[in-house]
Formats: structure tokens, C-alpha cells, sequence
């Protein structure tokens, strides 16, 4: 579960010191997964994964490029690639219609968890961070099935890009990490 705490969804967190209008921004998710493939923050990152690992040449490039894209280290390269270099700008209209409506529930249903935070009951808060969560799993593996990311771990954040893009979330939480996050659900 990707549990947000209060902190991670208050939109009055600075996102960066550096104005996004100075950084071109695309609502294409094809065109921006394009240009991440181009970037350096994908080159860098790509080279460093396998660095020091041995691998049999039987491996295949699709095979290397599956662990790559489902690693910490290559979700980590996306969202600097989406901060410092290219903004991501959620549109509904470049998604087909199923994957534009579960798309439009997440956001909404993290809109009612950042309005109920400090006025509701924390088990109702915890409720709708489930509600919410369950819909970030399935935009993240509609995404995947549909080709438009190329793993589940991209998925997820390309979801928290497009809450970025809505000043729903900010980059200083989509940066932290799965492990982070999971201990800090345990720790609850």
C-alpha cells in the first residue's frame, strides 16, 4: 500500500524553488515516457543499475529493460526527469475513456482525503486513504496493461505526476522511496 501521510498530501508543500513555467510541459503521457527514454536521467540511471552486476548473455535487452523499469533507481530517474527537466500536465483526453475514469476517481478521491484531513475521524481518514490507494494500484496497472508505461512502478508515478500536476502532491513525497513508505504504514 502506498499510504499517504497528512504531510504528503498538503498541497501548501513547496514543490521546488525552481518555477515550473521555466520547464517545457507535455499532457502526451506517450510523448513524455519518450523523452524520459531520451534523457540523460534515463542514460545515467540505466548504466548505473547495472553497474557491477553480472549478466548472462542470455539475458535479453527486454529482459534487462523490465528490471531496469521496475526498479527503485529508474522510478527515482522519472520523477527528477519530470521535476528538473520536463513537467508532466494531467489531461484526462489523452487517455481512452476506462483508463481516463479511474484516472479522474484517484484524483477525486485524493481531493476528499486532503478536504476530510483535520476535520474527520482518523479511522473515516484511513477509510478514504485505502479507497484512495486501491484506485492508485488499479490507474497504475491500467496503465501498464494499456503499454502507455512500462511497468506497475511507473504507473504508480505517473498517477502521483498527474497529482503533482493538480497541486495535490509534491515532489518531495513522490521522491520518497517504497521502502520508506512501507515502514512508515507498518509503523502505524
Amino acid at each position: 500500500m502506498d499510504n499517504l501521510d497528512t504531510q504528503e498530501v498538503n498541497p501548501n508543500v513547496p514543490q521546488s524553488a525552481v518555477s515550473s513555467k521555466e520547464k517545457p510541459t507535455t499532457s502526451d503521457p506517450i510523448k513524455f515516457m519518450t523523452d524520459f527514454k531520451a534523457s540523460e536521467f534515463f542514460r545515467v540511471a540505466y548504466g548505473k543499475f547495472f553497474v557491477g552486476k553480472t549478466i548472462s548473455e542470455e539475458v535479453t535487452e527486454a529482459e534487462k529493460d523490465e528490471a531496469f523499469y521496475n526498479s527503485q533507481l529508474a522510478k527515482d530517474a522519472f520523477i527528477e526527469f519530470a521535476e528538473k527537466e520536463e513537467r508532466y500536465q494531467y489531461r484526462s483526453s489523452y487517455f481512452p475513456a476506462p483508463i481516463g475514469e479511474i484516472f479522474d476517481c484517484y484524483i477525486d478521491q485524493t481531493k476528499t482525503l486532503i478536504q476530510i484531513q483535520g476535520h474527520e475521524s482518523r479511522d473515516l481518514i484511513i477509510n478514504y486513504d485505502h479507497l484512495r490507494a486501491e484506485s492508485h494500484t488499479q490507474v497504475a496497472s491500467a496503465l501498464q496493461n494499456a503499454g502507455i508505461v512500462p511497468s506497475y512502478k511507473f504507473g504508480k508515478a505517473l498517477a502521483r505526476l498527474a497529482l503533482i500536476s493538480l497541486n495535490l502532491d509534491n515532489f518531495e513525497s513522490a521522491n520518497v522511496s517504497d521502502a520508506v513508505r512501507l515502514r512508515r504504514v507498518l509503523a502505524a
